[in-house]
């Protein structure tokens, strides 16, 4: 799939820097970059510590293992966040077809599915950032690529490339989201 149009195409390795590839993980799973610096800043003081207490292997102990741990965790939360995406995109896609069916505008469709799921989850809460964006005055083109930025799913690329195409040509939307919910089940 292409990038959007006025997507940051950056040179190559541009942003390949540890740092950048540490906040990706994080925030993947729904951590911030800000939370996991902390946790690693914490690790880092107990260790040295511990290294000034004459516990060399102690220390050692301590940053592999918070180490193994931290991954463990962003790993978990990263899988089950994938699974709610799973879980919840059909009914997502289905309920803005049906709202294309009958005469609502796309982008509406999508703000008002919010609705559709339990307050707090994955997709209530992007939803919700979605409609802000577009409340504050962002593009519909940004809001809509910002839309689930941090997870990596072909059916949701392919759910927001249908939009899109939809958007810019003035294609209908209801079809090839049926089609694409067929394929996600």
């Amino acid at each position: 799939l292409e990038p959007f149009p006025g997507q940051d195409q950056s040179a190559p390795g541009a942003g390949s820097t540890a740092l950048v590839r540490v906040a990706k993980v994080l925030q993947a799973a729904g951590l911030s970059l800000r939370a996991g610096v902390v946790c690693a800043s914490l690790v880092a003081v107990l260790a040295l510590c511990l290294v000034a207490c004459g516990h060399v292997l102690a220390a050692t102990f301590v940053l592999g293992s918070s180490a193994l741990l931290g991954a463990a965790a962003v790993r978990r939360r990263a899988r089950r966040r994938s699974e709610e995406l799973e879980r919840d995109l059909p009914a997502l896609l289905t309920t803005i077809a049906s709202s294309v069916r009958a005469g609502v505008d796309p982008v509406l469709g999508m703000v008002q599915a919010r609705k559709f799921f339990r307050p707090g989850s994955l997709v209530a809460h992007e939803l919700e950032a979605f409609d802000q964006r577009l409340k504050a005055g962002e593009s519909e083109e940004a809001a809509l690529e910002a839309f689930m930025a941090e997870l990596s799913s072909a059916d949701l690329q392919l759910f927001k490339r249908c939009m899109w195409l939809s958007r810019c040509h003035g294609a209908s939307l209801a079809e090839p989201l049926h089609r694409v919910v067929r394929v996600v089940r």
